[in-house]
């Protein structure tokens, strides 16, 4: 229960910094952040993975991606992710458990190196060694659990 309420603080503070104040990821810049991918996974991205591209680097600035084990969700994330290092942002990565920040890394490369625990990001948060700001993405991984803020699944 406390990882579902701190995950729902998380989205709900990052409500009031929605992309209508955060500079944007631009058509070329996507479409070449999909290429690089395409040529790393050795095909191009299906039309479902495009569309979550275009989803998660579009103007709202906080997206969900669900998909079953084995779907693409990684190499969509490891395209968005490219597409906004591209466009000069922070990428992080956060994931409950270290060994699910670990396969976050592997199966979105630009992730590579740029991956942590939710506790990790708060305990480097507060003194500052860590700063998540309008040019920071941040890509979570979260358990498969209710989506809905109160529920007790």
């Amino acid at each position: 229960m406390a990882i579902r309420r701190a995950f729902w603080r998380v989205v709900d503070a990052s409500r009031p910094n929605s992309r209508a104040s955060c500079p944007t990821v631009g058509e070329r810049v996507r479409a070449n952040a999909g290429r690089e991918v395409a040529e790393r996974i050795g095909g191009p991205l299906s039309v479902e993975q495009d569309h979550a591209l275009r989803v998660l680097t579009g103007p709202e600035r906080a997206a969900v991606l669900v998909g079953p084990a084995g779907s693409g969700k990684g190499v969509v994330i490891d395209a968005a992710a490219r597409a906004e290092q591209h466009a000069g942002h922070q990428t992080i990565g956060i994931a409950v458990s270290g060994s699910t920040a670990e396969r976050l890394g592997a199966d979105s490369p630009a992730l590579t190196g740029q991956t942590l625990t939710l506790d990790a990001l708060v305990a480097r948060a507060n003194p500052g060694a860590i700063e998540v700001g309008r040019d920071t993405t941040v890509f979570l991984e979260r358990p498969v659990w209710s989506t809905t803020p109160g529920s007790t699944a």
